[in-house]
Formats: C-alpha cells, sequence, structure tokens
C-alpha cells in the first residue's frame, strides 16, 4: 500500500469501488460511505481504530466523477424491466421497446429500474465494430427526442449513456446538424438545478463543444455566467474552463477576462 491508508480507499472510490448505483456517477455520499466502511473494516482487522468524519456545510449532494464501465462481455439477450402490470422481459438489443416501457414511468419506477439505463451503456460500449456502436447511438438519441416522457427527471437517469454517446467523434458531428438535440442539453445545463446536476451536464457539454454554433455558445455562456448552481459546482470548474477557453474568439477580451476571474474566485 503506497498511500495512506484513507488516501488508499479514497482513490480506490474514485476508481470506481465506490459507484453503488452502477450507473458511472460517484457522488460524495458514496465515497463517503465507501472510505467509512473500508477504514472500519481495516481498523478492526489491523485491530487500530479508525473514525472517519465527514464535515460539509453545503444543501444537497456533491458529484464528483465520472467513472466509465468496463464493456461488458456477456451481455444478456434479454433483461427484466419492472412496471405495475408486472415484470415485462425484453430484448437488449431493442432499444425502441425499451422506450416505449420507459415512457410513462415515474421517478420511482426509474429508480427500480436503473439496469435499464446500465443495460443501454454496455449495449453501446460492447460493440465491437466502431459504426454499429454509432448506429445505436443514434437509435438512442432519435428516440429520446421523439419521447415524451412522465418522469421529471428522465435526463439524470440517462447521464452515463449520453456521457459515452456524445464523446464519439461521428455522433459530435451527427448532431452538429440536430439543434433540437443540443438544444436539449443546453437548456439541462444552463437552467441547472444543483451543484451535482451542473457537474453532470457540463461533462456533455464539453464533449460537444464542436458541435455548438456561436449562438448557442453564447447561450450557454449565458448560465455560466448567471447561474449559482453552476458558478458554485466544484464537480462543473474544469469542464466549464474549457467552455470558456471554447469560447474566447467569440467574447471580447474583457468578457473573456472577467469570466476567468469568475471561476478563480
Amino acid at each position: 500500500m503506497e498511500h495512506g491508508v484513507f488516501s488508499y480507499f479514497l482513490l480506490e472510490g474514485l476508481m470506481g469501488d465506490a459507484d453503488y448505483d452502477s450507473n458511472s456517477l460517484i457522488f460524495l455520499t458514496d465515497i463517503n460511505r465507501y472510505v467509512t466502511s473500508k477504514l472500519t473494516e481495516w481498523g478492526l482487522t489491523n485491530r487500530k481504530e479508525q473514525k472517519p468524519t465527514l464535515q460539509l456545510d453545503v444543501t444537497g449532494d456533491i458529484f464528483l466523477v465520472y467513472v466509465p464501465k468496463e464493456a461488458s462481455q456477456d451481455l444478456p439477450a434479454t433483461f427484466t424491466i419492472t412496471s405495475g402490470a408486472g415484470p415485462i422481459t425484453v430484448p437488449s438489443e431493442d432499444i425502441s421497446n425499451v422506450f416505449k416501457e420507459i415512457i410513462y414511468m415515474s421517478n420511482e419506477e426509474l429508480d427500480e429500474n436503473r439496469e435499464i439505463f446500465t443495460n443501454m451503456y454496455n449495449l453501446i460500449d460492447s460493440e465491437q465494430g466502431y459504426n454499429k456502436k454509432i448506429e445505436k447511438s443514434k437509435q438512442i438519441l432519435e428516440c429520446y427526442l421523439n419521447s415524451r416522457f412522465s418522469a421529471s427527471n428522465i435526463l439524470y437517469y440517462f447521464m452515463p449513456v449520453f456521457i459515452l454517446i456524445t464523446a464519439y467523434k461521428d455522433i459530435k458531428k451527427w448532431i452538429s446538424d440536430k439543434p433540437a438535440f443540443k438544444e436539449i442539453f443546453i437548456r439541462e445545463f444552463v437552467n441547472s438545478g444543483s451543484f451535482n446536476y451542473a457537474g453532470i451536464t457540463s461533462k456533455i457539454i464539453c464533449n460537444l463543444i464542436p458541435s455548438f454554433t456561436d449562438d448557442e455558445l453564447l447561450e450557454i455562456i449565458n448560465g455560466i455566467e448567471t447561474n449559482d448552481q453552476i458558478i458554485y459546482s466544484f464537480s462543473a470548474r474544469k469542464n466549464v474552463y474549457m467552455i470558456i477557453n471554447a469560447s474566447r474568439m467569440i467574447l471580447s477580451p474583457d468578457e473573456f477576462d472577467e469570466l476567468k476571474k469568475l471561476y478563480e474566485a
């Protein structure tokens, strides 16, 4: 163990072991739970008392890091969706029917069916051919755009999938000519209602920087300037720096300097 005990378990958690929901998103509560559990176990084994404490004066949880999953080599042919009508078996490859099942789900039902989104992630990530990855990515994005969901925070559940999808070069190019897609992600980012949401959505915006027009970048910059949930989001800061730098050519020198100062404060 090259690091101290606390640092060792902290790094282990941030590398993915603290991803209790298997959604690639690690929050402060996940890390606190993981490190506390591991330190307590280590202390009992080595007869050295460990009492980790978390002191923080914030409202809500804090998004820390996105950890991509390893490609699943054994994607099941089918998986089960839990619904009010009872369990439903859906072919893993049948993306359109999966969307039909989740359109009317509440947030609580989506919580019970997180496997849906893990399955979508693995469906793309485990695909061996790059062109097939792109085809399935486009299918998921189109199904999302053409669906009217009942759940208020549906995009949250899709975040790991969309972070994966928007990292592909050909998806960036494809989305360049799809203003409706870009508007969804821009709206969710600039209207972020929590530090966590700002951190997660900023990753997608950062992935799509090459796809945005100057006007779209200015809309994003306006959110960066005015939304406190973005300004004070620790997890969004790195991505926001990249967005600001990418917008340098469309900002006046004074505007650029003011933005840099705002995020260096």
